[in-house]
């Protein structure tokens, strides 16, 4: 554990956090993967109410992305090699954009004004677009790779964690390949406004009325977001919020939610007046008072809405309420929240005979409260085959393109298999139990309280 670690338990020992905090993120900063797979709703509690201390902001990021059955500690070798033979022959055009569009991203921080950063940056950016030859570049990815970099302060990790995200969720992708942009766009916004009239079908049909809701739905989408928000804090909550829900399930609500907080100044408008409602929308103004109180927004507002909510096909009729939509087939999309994956890799792991050649790689999503939708592709949770890339879902990149040419198989999970069984879960299910019932007689909270005693039987 590092020191910076220390610093906050210890801290945190001397009454700013309550028992159960300290030994949640004591353990998940240890193990992850079983910490979340055995308290899924305290996890939840714990990012979007109670939120991430920003003490040990970066070392959640990296063990999100990195984490899987085997708990990586560490970025894998492979992706540090692949991200220094990238770095070479840039594409001048590509490599000028960036050069351009690095000065108007986060101008009001001292941070990004830093040539040192600066220079990470733009070497991160013409990394990846040398790395991924059908993306390249868009300018929406700058938003992300700078949230991440300002949290990581390193240029491989943010790398890498690029990679994965755009591995985990492919879909996500598709927004930024020129190719499929305007194809996928147009597909979530008839999802969203879909979602948004099942919500509130008074203000989908306003907007609708007198403005292009994809005017403003589009730069929130391809800015994950992250543009125009009124202090980083948010920025660092979004992140947060979309690691544990899936990024497009993540960026859905947060887009709903905006607008669900804007409703009393969107209803005040009318015909004539789409240029008011682009210009609040397209500005920090439309963050309010969010602002003001992130945790309102983020951990009760968002945290309320159900996820499979979300993830229903664009054909089906949308439920006209967030608690309790009625479960229908399921969108070949998936949200790719860590609950969910997590559920599938303790399902597949017990149920699957392994082979020689490690884990199955298709595994099922067969939890009820999660997907009910079969996946063939590896993710940053998932399992490799000696046999996959490292980034192996990635199949149309130019790194993927290399290992098929020379044959040379690259793995992300080192060789061996490696068995993840209940009995293991339920070891550490049993400690986190032992460690809540130490806790148990420090918690104010009733609702909670409730939630804990359901869990270790008092």
């Amino acid at each position: 554990m590092s020191p910076c670690c220390c610093s906050f338990i210890d801290t945190a020992s001397q009454g700013l956090l309550s028992g159960v905090e300290r030994d949640y993120w004591s353990s998940f900063v240890e193990n992850p993967y079983k910490t979340v797979l055995a308290l899924p709703n305290y996890s939840k509690v714990a990012f979007f109410q109670k939120g991430v201390p920003f003490q040990l902001r970066p070392l959640v990021w990296q063990k999100l992305i990195l984490v899987n059955q085997k708990n990586l500690t560490g970025i894998p070798d492979e992706a540090k090699v692949l991200f220094k033979n990238f770095q070479h022959s840039y594409n001048r055009d590509i490599s000028n954009q960036i050069k351009k569009d690095l000065t108007r991203t986060f101008p009001q921080m001292d941070f990004f004004r830093n040539q040192e950063t600066v220079d990470s940056l733009l070497t991160i950016l013409n990394v990846y677009a040398n790395y991924d030859l059908d993306l390249g570049y868009c300018q929406g990815l700058l938003f992300l790779v700078g949230t991440l970099f300002y949290q990581l302060k390193d240029q491989e990790a943010t790398f890498h964690s690029l990679c994965k995200i755009m591995e985990c969720e492919p879909e996500l992708r598709t927004i930024f390949v020129p190719a499929t942009m305007s194809t996928t766009l147009e597909m979530w916004n008839a999802e969203f406004m879909s979602i948004l009239s099942g919500v509130d079908a008074e203000l989908a049909n306003h907007l609708e009325s007198f403005c292009d809701c994809k005017v403003f739905l589009y730069q929130w989408w391809l800015s994950v977001t992250l543009i125009h928000a009124p202090d980083f804090t948010v920025n660092n909550r979004i992140v947060d919020f979309c690691l544990m829900e899936g990024w497009k399930v993540g960026i859905f609500k947060i887009s709903l939610g905006l607008l669900l907080c804007n409703r009393p100044i969107l209803m005040s408008f009318g015909e004539g007046d789409e240029e008011v409602v682009y210009q609040h929308l397209l500005n920090e103004s439309k963050w309010g008072n969010v602002i003001n109180n992130s945790t309102a927004f983020f951990g009760d507002m968002l945290f309320s809405m159900e996820e499979s909510f979300f993830t229903e096909s664009a054909n089906d009729v949308v439920p006209q309420t967030l608690v309790t939509p009625k479960r229908k087939h399921a969108h070949k999309r998936t949200g790719s929240s860590v609950l969910g994956m997590f559920k599938s890799l303790a399902v597949s792991a017990s149920s699957s005979p392994p082979n020689e050649g490690g884990l199955n790689s298709t595994m099922s999503f067969s939890s009820t409260e999660s997907f009910g939708v079969h996946e063939s592709r590896l993710s940053v949770f998932s399992p490799a085959k000696d046999t996959e890339s490292i980034y192996s879902n990635a199949t149309s990149l130019s790194w993927d393109r290399q290992i098929k040419s020379t044959g040379r198989p690259v793995s992300f999970i080192d060789s061996g298999s490696f068995r993840t069984t209940i009995e293991d879960v339920a070891a550490e299910n049993e400690t986190l139990k032992s460690l809540l019932k130490r806790a148990y007689s420090s918690v104010e909270d009733e609702a909670l309280k409730r939630e804990i005693s359901n869990v270790i039987g008092v």
